[in-house]
């Protein structure tokens, strides 16, 4: 009976813990209803944004980030979602120098719960975290700082329809 009790102390606990944050890996059309939303970029776990990335249910993103030269950059495009891999295209892009039009890269989903979602960079290999912001997208826009913010936007029927 003490190993049970002991055991017993040990599992519901992690059990509970688990049941906070669940994280399971959707795959095709499940995750692309999860990504639907916004997400953040942050470096500090979410506390601050250097960036945020708004997936439309329509399969189209768009994108404003400042990465460390300071300069916010704008882009607009769309994605694809095969099994548990997002691969998106730029349509249009604010830095034609660094990330042109026509730019494709892909991730592949690690980890996704209601908080954040894990992935790693197909291309380089690198992993890479972002955490939601809401579930509805919302329009980049500056700050006074010149650091991007996300605004609320009103959202048409058919993403609205994707939380019932």
């Amino acid at each position: 009976m003490p190993l049970a009790l002991a055991i017993g102390l040990l599992f519901f606990p992690l059990c509970a813990m688990a049941q906070q944050h669940p994280s399971v890996v959707p795959e095709d059309e499940a995750y692309r209803r999860e990504l639907v939303g916004s997400w953040c970029a942050s470096d500090d776990e979410g506390q601050t944004c250097w960036g945020y990335d708004n997936y439309y249910a329509d399969g189209t993103f768009d994108s404003c980030f400042s990465p460390e030269s300071g300069i916010v950059i704008r882009l607009k495009g769309t994605y694809q979602i095969t099994g548990r891999v997002e691969c998106f295209e730029v349509q249009e892009s604010e830095a034609e120098d660094s990330i042109p039009a026509g730019f494709r890269s892909c991730s592949e989903l690690l980890e996704m719960n209601e908080r954040l979602q894990r992935f790693r960079h197909m291309d380089t290999g690198k992993n890479g975290v972002a955490y939601r912001v809401s579930r509805q997208p919302g329009r980049c826009e500056l700050s006074q700082e010149g650091s991007p913010t996300l605004r609320s936007i009103e959202l048409p029927p058919a993403v609205d329809e994707l939380d019932r």
